[in-house]
Protein backbone atom coordinates (compact mmCIF):
# COMPACT_ATOMS: atom_id res chain seq x y z
CA UNK A 1 0.00 0.00 0.00
CA UNK A 2 2.90 2.33 1.03
CA UNK A 3 4.20 2.17 -3.04
CA UNK A 4 0.79 3.17 -4.21
CA UNK A 5 0.35 6.38 -1.77
CA UNK A 6 4.22 7.24 -3.03
CA UNK A 7 3.19 6.30 -6.36
CA UNK A 8 0.57 8.51 -6.63
CA UNK A 9 1.61 11.34 -4.68
CA UNK A 10 5.02 11.75 -7.09
CA UNK A 11 2.27 11.62 -9.91
CA UNK A 12 0.77 14.95 -8.34
CA UNK A 13 3.98 15.80 -7.70
CA UNK A 14 3.73 15.76 -3.81
CA UNK A 15 6.71 15.66 -1.32
CA UNK A 16 5.20 13.14 1.46
CA UNK A 17 7.29 14.25 4.00
CA UNK A 18 7.03 17.97 3.67
CA UNK A 19 3.52 17.42 3.44
CA UNK A 20 3.36 15.66 6.78
CA UNK A 21 4.89 18.42 8.37
CA UNK A 22 2.89 21.00 7.26
CA UNK A 23 0.09 19.40 8.49
CA UNK A 24 1.03 18.73 12.14
CA UNK A 25 2.18 14.68 11.14
CA UNK A 26 -1.15 13.93 10.39
CA UNK A 27 -0.54 11.27 7.24
CA UNK A 28 -2.07 13.35 4.61
CA UNK A 29 -1.54 11.92 1.58
CA UNK A 30 -3.02 8.25 3.03
CA UNK A 31 -5.86 10.33 3.42
CA UNK A 32 -6.08 10.76 -0.81
CA UNK A 33 -5.88 7.47 -1.48
CA UNK A 34 -6.83 5.48 1.27
CA UNK A 35 -8.69 3.55 2.57
CA UNK A 36 -9.92 2.46 -0.98
CA UNK A 37 -13.90 3.18 -1.21
CA UNK A 38 -15.83 1.39 -2.47
CA UNK A 39 -18.17 2.79 -5.68
CA UNK A 40 -22.00 2.26 -5.44
CA UNK A 41 -24.31 1.59 -8.46
CA UNK A 42 -27.02 4.44 -9.68
CA UNK A 43 -29.08 4.55 -11.97
CA UNK A 44 -30.02 7.00 -14.29
CA UNK A 45 -33.03 9.43 -14.12
CA UNK A 46 -35.32 11.27 -16.52
CA UNK A 47 -34.23 14.25 -15.21
CA UNK A 48 -33.37 15.98 -18.68
CA UNK A 49 -34.15 15.73 -22.10
CA UNK A 50 -31.45 13.88 -23.15
CA UNK A 51 -31.83 11.40 -20.36
CA UNK A 52 -35.11 10.98 -21.06
CA UNK A 53 -34.92 10.26 -25.08
CA UNK A 54 -31.87 7.57 -23.89
CA UNK A 55 -34.25 5.72 -21.38
CA UNK A 56 -37.37 5.87 -23.93
CA UNK A 57 -34.89 4.61 -26.50
CA UNK A 58 -35.60 0.62 -27.34
CA UNK A 59 -33.39 0.37 -30.34
CA UNK A 60 -30.34 -0.38 -29.23
CA UNK A 61 -28.41 1.63 -30.82
CA UNK A 62 -27.46 4.34 -28.50
CA UNK A 63 -24.08 2.94 -26.00
CA UNK A 64 -23.36 5.60 -23.69
CA UNK A 65 -22.27 5.54 -19.77
CA UNK A 66 -25.13 7.19 -17.77
CA UNK A 67 -23.23 9.83 -16.29
CA UNK A 68 -22.36 11.36 -19.36
CA UNK A 69 -25.90 12.66 -19.69
CA UNK A 70 -25.07 15.30 -16.71
CA UNK A 71 -22.23 16.62 -18.39
CA UNK A 72 -24.35 16.52 -21.69
CA UNK A 73 -26.86 18.98 -19.96
CA UNK A 74 -24.31 21.31 -18.42
CA UNK A 75 -22.56 22.51 -21.82
CA UNK A 76 -25.20 21.39 -24.57
CA UNK A 77 -28.28 23.36 -22.91
CA UNK A 78 -27.49 26.32 -24.75
CA UNK A 79 -26.75 24.93 -28.04
CA UNK A 80 -30.31 24.59 -29.99
CA UNK A 81 -29.53 26.01 -32.92
CA UNK A 82 -26.36 24.87 -33.78
CA UNK A 83 -23.40 22.89 -36.23
CA UNK A 84 -23.27 19.76 -34.48
CA UNK A 85 -20.25 17.46 -35.19
CA UNK A 86 -20.02 13.73 -34.07
CA UNK A 87 -17.15 11.76 -34.51
CA UNK A 88 -18.42 8.06 -34.64
CA UNK A 89 -21.50 7.09 -35.88
CA UNK A 90 -21.97 3.80 -34.10
CA UNK A 91 -25.33 2.32 -35.24
CA UNK A 92 -26.63 6.09 -35.69
CA UNK A 93 -29.34 6.27 -32.75
CA UNK A 94 -27.00 9.08 -31.15
CA UNK A 95 -27.63 11.24 -34.36
CA UNK A 96 -31.07 10.56 -34.23
CA UNK A 97 -31.03 11.66 -30.30
CA UNK A 98 -28.98 14.99 -31.15
CA UNK A 99 -31.25 15.88 -33.85
CA UNK A 100 -34.13 15.30 -31.19
CA UNK A 101 -32.81 17.48 -29.07
CA UNK A 102 -30.77 20.02 -31.20
CA UNK A 103 -34.06 20.60 -33.36
CA UNK A 104 -34.62 20.63 -36.79
CA UNK A 105 -32.58 23.10 -37.67
CA UNK A 106 -29.46 22.06 -36.45
CA UNK A 107 -26.95 21.16 -38.94
CA UNK A 108 -25.64 17.86 -37.87
CA UNK A 109 -22.21 16.32 -39.38
CA UNK A 110 -21.90 12.22 -38.68
CA UNK A 111 -18.31 11.21 -39.30
CA UNK A 112 -17.32 7.34 -39.47
CA UNK A 113 -14.66 5.14 -41.66
CA UNK A 114 -17.42 2.55 -42.05
CA UNK A 115 -19.30 3.10 -45.40
CA UNK A 116 -22.66 1.57 -44.34
CA UNK A 117 -23.36 4.66 -42.14
CA UNK A 118 -24.15 6.06 -44.89
CA UNK A 119 -27.61 4.95 -44.21
CA UNK A 120 -28.34 7.78 -42.18
CA UNK A 121 -27.72 10.93 -44.12
CA UNK A 122 -30.41 13.68 -44.84
CA UNK A 123 -31.17 16.72 -46.14
CA UNK A 124 -30.07 18.06 -42.59
CA UNK A 125 -27.46 15.01 -41.28
CA UNK A 126 -24.28 14.79 -43.49
CA UNK A 127 -22.15 11.41 -43.29
CA UNK A 128 -18.49 12.27 -44.25
CA UNK A 129 -16.45 9.23 -44.48
CA UNK A 130 -12.96 8.92 -43.77
CA UNK A 131 -10.32 8.08 -40.86
CA UNK A 132 -10.49 10.47 -37.84
CA UNK A 133 -6.30 10.22 -37.47
CA UNK A 134 -5.56 11.45 -41.38
CA UNK A 135 -4.79 15.15 -40.89
CA UNK A 136 -5.89 15.90 -45.22
CA UNK A 137 -9.71 14.08 -44.55
CA UNK A 138 -9.79 16.45 -40.76
CA UNK A 139 -9.06 19.31 -43.28
CA UNK A 140 -11.55 18.61 -45.63
CA UNK A 141 -14.31 18.81 -42.70
CA UNK A 142 -13.54 22.71 -41.89
CA UNK A 143 -13.02 23.73 -45.31
CA UNK A 144 -16.74 21.73 -45.69
CA UNK A 145 -17.95 23.00 -42.87
CA UNK A 146 -16.36 25.76 -41.78
CA UNK A 147 -16.93 26.75 -37.84
CA UNK A 148 -18.49 24.15 -35.25
CA UNK A 149 -20.66 24.42 -32.55
CA UNK A 150 -20.01 21.35 -30.68
CA UNK A 151 -17.35 18.73 -32.11
CA UNK A 152 -17.79 15.56 -30.42
CA UNK A 153 -15.52 12.66 -30.57
CA UNK A 154 -16.70 9.64 -29.70
CA UNK A 155 -14.75 7.67 -32.78
CA UNK A 156 -11.94 5.36 -32.31
CA UNK A 157 -10.22 6.43 -29.01
CA UNK A 158 -6.86 5.46 -29.80
CA UNK A 159 -4.58 8.54 -28.85
CA UNK A 160 -3.33 8.91 -32.44
CA UNK A 161 -7.21 9.55 -33.47
CA UNK A 162 -8.10 11.49 -30.87
CA UNK A 163 -5.15 13.74 -30.61
CA UNK A 164 -5.09 14.59 -34.40
CA UNK A 165 -8.88 15.15 -34.39
CA UNK A 166 -8.23 17.65 -31.56
CA UNK A 167 -5.16 19.25 -33.19
CA UNK A 168 -6.67 19.62 -37.11
CA UNK A 169 -10.24 20.39 -35.61
CA UNK A 170 -10.26 22.62 -32.43
CA UNK A 171 -9.11 25.23 -34.24
CA UNK A 172 -12.60 25.35 -36.29
CA UNK A 173 -14.46 25.48 -32.96
CA UNK A 174 -16.01 28.97 -32.91
CA UNK A 175 -14.82 31.52 -30.30
CA UNK A 176 -17.85 32.53 -28.41
CA UNK A 177 -18.84 29.58 -26.94
CA UNK A 178 -18.12 26.26 -28.69
CA UNK A 179 -17.58 23.28 -27.37
CA UNK A 180 -14.73 20.34 -28.26
CA UNK A 181 -15.79 17.13 -26.34
CA UNK A 182 -13.55 13.84 -26.25
CA UNK A 183 -15.36 10.60 -24.49
CA UNK A 184 -15.05 7.43 -23.62
CA UNK A 185 -11.39 8.83 -22.56
CA UNK A 186 -10.80 5.65 -19.95
CA UNK A 187 -9.16 4.18 -22.82
CA UNK A 188 -6.43 5.90 -22.03
CA UNK A 189 -6.01 3.54 -19.75
CA UNK A 190 -7.15 0.31 -22.09
CA UNK A 191 -3.91 -0.11 -23.88
CA UNK A 192 -5.49 2.24 -26.84
CA UNK A 193 -2.05 4.20 -27.41
CA UNK A 194 -0.45 3.94 -30.46
CA UNK A 195 1.35 7.17 -30.90
CA UNK A 196 5.07 6.85 -31.39
CA UNK A 197 6.52 7.89 -27.55
CA UNK A 198 3.45 6.05 -26.32
CA UNK A 199 1.82 9.07 -24.74
CA UNK A 200 -2.10 8.62 -24.22
CA UNK A 201 -4.39 10.77 -25.19
CA UNK A 202 -5.41 11.67 -21.27
CA UNK A 203 -1.19 12.64 -21.02
CA UNK A 204 -1.71 14.94 -23.96
CA UNK A 205 -4.42 16.74 -22.66
CA UNK A 206 -2.78 16.91 -18.76
CA UNK A 207 -0.18 19.28 -20.36
CA UNK A 208 -2.94 21.60 -21.32
CA UNK A 209 -4.34 23.13 -18.42
CA UNK A 210 -1.00 25.43 -18.09
CA UNK A 211 -0.88 26.97 -21.63
CA UNK A 212 -3.93 28.44 -19.94
CA UNK A 213 -1.22 30.98 -17.82
CA UNK A 214 0.84 31.99 -20.53
CA UNK A 215 0.13 36.00 -19.88
CA UNK A 216 1.68 35.20 -16.56
CA UNK A 217 5.04 33.22 -17.30
CA UNK A 218 7.53 36.42 -17.31
CA UNK A 219 6.87 36.39 -13.87
CA UNK A 220 4.36 38.92 -11.70
CA UNK A 221 6.03 42.22 -12.78
CA UNK A 222 4.17 42.26 -16.21
CA UNK A 223 2.05 40.11 -17.97
CA UNK A 224 2.84 38.78 -21.65
CA UNK A 225 0.13 40.24 -24.08
CA UNK A 226 1.28 38.02 -26.91
CA UNK A 227 0.06 33.94 -26.68
CA UNK A 228 -0.35 31.12 -28.18
CA UNK A 229 -3.73 30.81 -30.42
CA UNK A 230 -4.36 28.27 -28.06
CA UNK A 231 -4.64 30.36 -24.78
CA UNK A 232 -6.39 33.19 -26.68
CA UNK A 233 -9.08 30.96 -27.07
CA UNK A 234 -9.68 28.46 -24.69
CA UNK A 235 -11.46 29.73 -21.63
CA UNK A 236 -11.66 26.49 -19.72
CA UNK A 237 -10.65 22.81 -19.90
CA UNK A 238 -12.96 20.38 -17.68
CA UNK A 239 -11.76 16.90 -16.65
CA UNK A 240 -14.62 14.33 -15.69
CA UNK A 241 -15.00 10.59 -15.48
CA UNK A 242 -14.05 9.17 -19.45
CA UNK A 243 -14.48 12.95 -20.56
CA UNK A 244 -12.29 15.93 -21.27
CA UNK A 245 -14.08 18.69 -22.45
CA UNK A 246 -12.75 22.43 -23.63
CA UNK A 247 -14.89 25.70 -23.92
CA UNK A 248 -14.13 28.19 -26.31
CA UNK A 249 -14.22 31.92 -25.62
CA UNK A 250 -11.76 34.54 -26.47
CA UNK A 251 -9.08 35.80 -23.69
CA UNK A 252 -9.23 39.24 -22.84
CA UNK A 253 -5.72 40.59 -20.85
CA UNK A 254 -5.83 39.58 -17.36
CA UNK A 255 -6.63 42.57 -15.27
CA UNK A 256 -7.03 43.17 -11.53
CA UNK A 257 -6.41 46.08 -8.80
CA UNK A 258 -7.33 47.29 -5.52
CA UNK A 259 -10.15 49.08 -4.65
Amino acid sequence: MKSIIKKAAQFFGYNLKKINRQHDGKDFANSLFLPKIELEEAELKPNSELSRYFLENKNKDIYKHHHYFDIYDKYFNNQKTTTFMEIGVFKGGSLKMWRHFLGAEATIIGVDINEEVKRFEDEKTHIRIGDQADPKFLKSLAEEFGSFDIILDDGGHTATQQINSFLHLYPYVREDGGVYMVEDTNTSFWGYTDTQDQTTFLEFCAKLPSLLYEPYYSGPDELIRKVSPFCASTHSIAFYDSIVVLEKRKKSLPTCELR
